[in-house]
């Protein structure tokens, strides 16, 4: 994305799990933000600061600073709108590509007291539809074909009719889920609801579910709220979701090398209630998401043998 009169180029992270939109700010002066690209007065002559200031606190650490109001241009659209500049961060950061956060989240979860960038688009860019389509590709499958569709659906990236599931709150990207499956067999998983958030890397879940989920995996080992399977595992994992099953690949749970076995990416953390799960890109994946704002709801279909969509 690029920001600003003299269009500084941004990384941003695609994350459904909040509204926020930051960048990391030239005035910081944490370690982590001298090893990514920064934003503010040099790169803009059209950059408004202000003294309302933020603070937000993510898995993977925290990060506070001030807001701010700039051009904003990425696809086909450039907008006005406040986002965060943040001058502090903690040294998590370090290990992240990213130069800020793009908060796709429902509006209900902002934290900045501005206009979201989906509301943004709405009032400025005339958006087709209030809806945002995202696929991400597998770096295993080497086809870099990842992509976000503000305004749309792209049909060419599957195949069926969406269909749609009512989220459970206006909080968060939140549905209820059925049960999970491995190899056939069921969990027996009742009243769970699931956060799909693109800016989660795993699938969490409290650890008597990851517990239970990671038992019907021959081989597998618990070690805290982690696990590990064998490397060459191909049990079948698959997600209902009001009624249709979702398959996870082994691509994408099997993880990293660790002793003479392999990470699990289903990690046994309880990030919010007893029922609730996060299905992060781990699940993602393996699905084309659309996220409908005006809807409230999140819609799936059955797709052709190289996507499913949800």
């Amino acid at each position: 994305m690029s920001f600003g009169s003299k269009s500084q180029q941004m990384y941003m992270l695609i994350d459904t799990g909040s509204s926020n939109t930051w960048v990391f700010s030239s005035q910081c002066q944490s370690s982590t933000c001298s090893i990514h690209n920064t934003f503010g007065q040099e790169d803009s002559t059209s950059l408004k600061t202000t003294a309302e200031t933020w603070q937000l606190s993510y898995g993977s650490g925290t990060v506070q600073g001030i807001v701010a109001t700039d051009k904003i241009a990425f696809a086909n659209y450039t907008v006005n709108m406040g986002f965060g500049l943040a001058l502090n961060a903690s040294d998590d950061f370090n290990n992240y590509p990213m130069d800020g956060i793009l908060g796709l989240g429902r509006p209900t979860s902002g934290q900045l007291g501005s206009p979201t960038i989906m509301q943004v688009l709405q009032s400025q860019a005339n958006l087709p539809q209030n809806v945002v389509g995202v696929h991400l590709n597998r770096a295993a499958d080497g086809t870099k074909d990842g992509e976000v569709i503000f305004g749309g659906v792209d049909t060419s990236k599957f195949s069926g009719t969406l269909s749609y599931t009512i989220t459970s709150n206006d909080g968060a990207w939140e549905i209820p889920v059925d049960d999970m499956f491995v190899n056939g067999v069921p969990t027996n998983f009742t009243k769970r609801t699931a956060i799909i958030d693109t800016g989660t890397t795993f699938i969490l879940m409290p650890n008597k579910d990851a517990t239970a989920l990671h038992s019907l995996i021959p081989g597998s080992v618990a070690s805290g709220e982690t696990f590990t399977v064998p490397c060459a595992t191909n049990a079948k994992l698959e997600v209902r979701i009001s009624g249709k099953l979702y398959s996870i690949s082994p691509k994408d749970y099997v993880g990293k090398p660790s002793g003479s076995a392999c990470s699990s990416t289903i990690v046994g953390h309880q990030a919010y209630g007893e029922t609730q799960w996060i299905l992060g890109d781990v699940f993602l994946k393996n699905v084309y998401s659309v996220f409908d704002f005006d809807g409230k709801r999140i819609g799936r279909s059955i797709t052709s043998s190289k996507f499913r969509v949800f």
